[in-house]
């Protein structure tokens, strides 16, 4: 706690004795400050490691506990490292991110182990519209479709999946994953902002940007005291306007720059911290979208409402300022769309085939029976009743001619099966 009081101090006096450097005593006293200096660094040192080793020791610490109350708390110890002695504050940031990496990659490790062995447990049958068979073994489940909301069911725990009962939908353990990377994402993305944080003292200001405008009454007045013939006056101030607004622009453009290399700073250090969470949730994912021989692959409408919540989850990421989760849920985005549209044909081609069958051919009399049609008719509307439900604000053309090449097939079997 003293330290927190002694070290800016320390600076100001270090500070003051470099100012003096001409005079022999200020000489003297500027070698004692600069050794004072390295043992101030080491003892930092040692003291910044110390704090970071509970989450190297123990998985059971909170980390936002640490971040908040404890490391943010002795921030101005790190700025001043960063100030003085770069070399250490770098090398206690590549700690911190080393550690961090670890513990989340652990903590992640455990937990998408738990959401893989419910998985393994809650399969449901998948079944084509258009199947050829009496059975409606699909049904709406408004419940599950709570799952497209972030203020939908309780996140899923990992303790549950040593309970051999307990089973929960593939878009239920994508939504209790995807919200548990957010909030540890946008805490951390948050916190390394603040924490990490650089001082730059050449910033460009507003300040800077009328002190060169103000340049312009100086010249004004030189052409006008000169010898020369005077511009008239309505030049010298077009003059003065097109230079106030190219320097203007200079400098936002030179604040646009530096923010964005902030911003890339930033980003840099959250990935070399979040990269394992970020493969562990993708590669979860592409489990749901592609499951191995043994497991049921999900049906078009889990598919839906992880796109549906992928898409509230990253409205609230921008929302929270997490701009490299927003990329990565981009990404995710970009991967169920095409597992979407391929269920989907899917779906048309099943009704176009059952269709095909019922219309028969010359040699061949369809044979379909209306109770098979009645259980596509069953299908197709709760298949439309869902996507209805998962409509996002603005009408999504794609949804609509999905639906409409399957309203299509299954009224072209409808009228067969009726003409017969």
């Amino acid at each position: 706690e003293p330290w927190l009081e002694a070290i800016p101090q320390f600076e100001k006096i270090f500070d003051s004795i470099k100012e003096r450097g001409r005079v022999k005593a200020s000489k003297d006293l500027t070698e004692v400050a600069q050794a004072l200096g390295l043992v101030v660094a080491t003892k930092l040192r040692s003291f910044f490691l110390a704090l970071l080793q509970p989450i190297r020791s123990n998985m059971s610490t909170n980390m936002q506990v640490l971040q908040t109350s404890v490391l943010l708390k002795y921030r101005t110890l790190f700025k001043y490292l960063q100030r003085i002695h770069p070399t250490v504050a770098t090398e206690l940031q590549r700690a911190y991110t080393g550690t961090a990496r670890t513990y989340y990659e652990t903590g992640f490790r455990r937990y998408i182990r738990g959401l893989t062995a419910i998985k393994g447990r809650s399969g449901e049958p998948f079944e084509l519209v258009g199947a050829n068979n009496e059975r409606v073994e699909t049904e709406l489940k408004v419940a599950h479709l709570e799952n497209a909301s972030l203020d939908g069911p309780a996140v899923t725990m990992a303790f549950m999946a040593d309970e051999k009962n307990y089973k929960e939908p593939v878009e239920g353990l994508f939504r209790s994953l995807v919200i548990v990377v957010m909030d540890n994402a946008s805490a951390e993305y948050s916190f390394i902002r603040q924490f990490f944080n650089r001082e730059d003292q050449n910033e460009p200001s507003a300040s800077r940007a009328t002190s060169v405008i103000g340049d312009d009454d100086h010249l004004e007045s030189v052409n006008e005291s000169s010898d020369a013939e005077p511009r008239p006056r309505h030049h010298i101030l077009a003059h003065r306007r097109q230079s106030s607004t190219s320097s203007v622009v200079s400098v936002r453009s030179a604040i646009l720059r530096k923010q964005r290399e902030e911003d890339a700073y930033f980003a840099e250090i959250w990935k070399q911290v979040m990269e394992p969470v970020l493969q562990y949730t993708e590669a979860f994912v592409q489990s749901i979208i592609n499951p191995s021989l043994l497991e049921s692959k999900p049906s078009v409408v889990p598919i839906l409402t992880m796109i549906r919540f992928n898409e509230a989850a990253y409205q609230e990421a921008g929302k929270r300022g997490c701009a490299p989760l927003e990329t990565f849920l981009v990404g995710l985005r970009i991967s169920l769309w095409p597992t979407f549209q391929s269920e989907m044909s899917a779906h048309v081609e099943s009704l176009k085939k059952l269709a095909d069958a019922a219309t028969g051919s010359m040699l061949v009399r369809g044979n379909i029976r209306d109770t098979v049609v009645r259980a596509a008719a069953q299908r197709y509307a709760t298949l439309f009743s869902a996507m209805l439900a998962l409509l996002g604000e603005e009408e999504e053309p794609m949804l609509f001619l999905n639906l409409s090449r399957l309203r299509q097939e299954l009224t072209r079997l409808i009228s067969v099966q009726a003409g017969k």
